[in-house]
């Protein structure tokens, strides 16, 4: 395998989503990569995007294959049972069992809010995920979309490792930021993955 370019070497965003109505998280995150020239791509039902529709396995696993992105980042709801792809047609879910027999995890940082995906954090893990970083229960989605403006920024623009960005998003004076610190944790496939610079 040839080395990789400098062009190659810069982190890539695929959000995920599933809206009931108009969210700015994803349109936040997005915002971030697209002033810095990074490469992003999105999978929603939410029309502001290119071709809405709701995200399906296949649809995933294609995107994530063809992209190779460095974040996978989930703008779902979670459940007991999985991640809900289609809240509108019968809660249609991507359950715990079925992302742990994807190979398409390999290699990329899982961010989510949503609630309680942590505790299943183990099953992108298995499936070769470096790290996972996602709230413990439930939290607050108003100000959601803030947090992971400043979190990813901070990765991007400051160069700071996962943990470093976590806890320097909760210093921005917000209560809302710090309680989401509070919620939220990473779990790393390597001890090193915590502290791994994207």
């Amino acid at each position: 395998m040839g080395k990789k370019t400098s062009e190659e070497n810069k982190p890539k965003l695929l959000a995920i989503e599933a809206a009931r109505i108009f969210d700015a998280e994803v349109s936040a995150l997005i915002g971030v990569f697209a002033s810095s020239n990074y490469q992003w791509r999105v999978l929603s039902n939410d029309p502001m995007w290119k071709k809405p529709s709701f995200p399906t396995k296949k649809m995933i696993m294609d995107e994530i294959e063809s992209f190779n992105p460095t974040f996978i980042h989930f703008a779902l709801h979670g459940s007991n049972e999985g991640l809900i792809l289609q809240p509108e047609k019968d809660f249609a879910t991507l359950t715990w069992s079925e992302i742990e027999t994807m190979p398409c995890w390999k290699d990329s940082v899982i961010i989510a809010g949503s609630c309680g995906i942590l505790s299943h954090a183990d099953v992108f893990l298995k499936a070769g995920a470096y790290a996972v970083v996602a709230p413990n229960g439930e939290i607050k989605w108003d100000r959601l979309c803030h947090f992971f403006r400043i979190f990813y920024s901070n990765i991007i623009h400051s160069d700071q490792t996962l943990s470093e960005a976590l806890e320097t998003t909760s210093q921005h004076g917000n209560k809302y930021y710090i309680e989401y610190l509070m919620s939220f944790g990473i779990i790393g496939n390597k001890d090193w993955a915590l502290d791994r610079k994207i």
